[in-house]
């Protein structure tokens, strides 16, 4: 058996490994250079605890170009799919665009 001791300097070898460093992610072979050409977005809930406003749920849209970021809370899941539509009708008539990917 190895002296854990002699190959780690007195470190566990869990706390070795989490200081190893890093490599940086490797850079996105799809680079977008307009607005509103790739949108991210990400739906979470549901929270143990109801918002002040009763609000269950939060929705994030993301433009990959920009980083401008919405975010809008829902009471029910099933209300997301008709605040995208909102969501697109209103960012595509202030910008002129539209969404190419989503």
């Amino acid at each position: 058996m190895p002296d854990v001791q002699a190959s780690h300097d007195g470190v566990c070898p869990g706390c070795a490994s989490g200081r190893k460093a890093r490599e940086p992610f490797p850079s996105s072979r799809n680079k977008t250079n307009d607005i509103l050409q790739l949108i991210h977005s990400d739906l979470c809930g549901s929270m143990p605890v109801h918002s002040i406003g009763g609000h269950l749920y939060y929705i994030i849209f993301i433009d990959d170009f920009s980083r401008k970021t919405w975010i809008f809370y829902l009471k029910h899941i099933d209300e997301a799919f008709d605040l995208f539509k909102d969501f697109k009708a209103l960012i595509e008539n202030q910008t002129g665009k539209k969404i190419k990917a989503f």
